[in-house]
């Protein structure tokens, strides 16, 4: 249990998907009820992997590419100009999720466009809603069994975001 941090798992996932009344009624610890979801295997004493991913206190420990390795900004259309802006997103699932998407929120350039001789909009570089969409894809459907991580590029005409893994059962490009 030292590599599971429980109250991220009381806080954070058991009160938002087990019901209150439930929750009264059950009397087994923490762990036994990582157990019974199958986010700790007694017969090895150590939290599964979706354990780890979603409650770990280090799950980059566990599996190597459990992060989004870096957000780049560079200063043209390719990785060898200058990069402006680099940065790494990591940690429990839900807290690398939430860094992510305070992240995208800000991120996204916004500068005023005149509409008129009195009036103008803001005009986002990219759409917020479509990067965060993105991201949270990345994250949730990548291959764990890969040691590769996320890469978010930022090019002045173009966002790349590699995910590492494949599409699901039998869809094709």
């Amino acid at each position: 249990m030292l590599d599971i941090a429980p109250d991220l798992f009381v806080a954070a996932y058991r009160s938002a998907a087990v019901a209150p009344e439930i929750i009264e009624e059950n009397h087994r610890s923490v762990q036994q009820q990582l157990e019974s979801l199958r986010f700790f295997d007694p017969t090895r004493n150590r939290p599964t992997n979706a354990g780890m991913l979603l409650f770990g206190k280090d799950a980059r420990r566990f599996l190597d590419g459990a992060y989004v390795q870096q957000y780049l900004r560079t200063s043209g259309d390719s990785l060898d100009t200058e990069i402006l802006d680099d940065r790494v997103f990591a940690g429990d699932l839900l807290t690398m999720l939430r860094q992510l998407d305070a992240f995208v929120a800000v991120m996204s350039e916004r500068k005023p466009t005149q509409r008129s001789a009195l009036t103008e909009t803001t005009v986002q570089r990219y759409p917020v809603i479509a990067l965060r969409e993105l991201l949270m894809n990345a994250v949730m459907h990548r291959d764990y069994a890969s040691t590769a991580p996320i890469r978010f590029y930022e090019f002045d005409t173009r966002i790349e975001i590699q995910d590492p893994g494949g599409l699901d059962g039998e869809a094709t490009p």
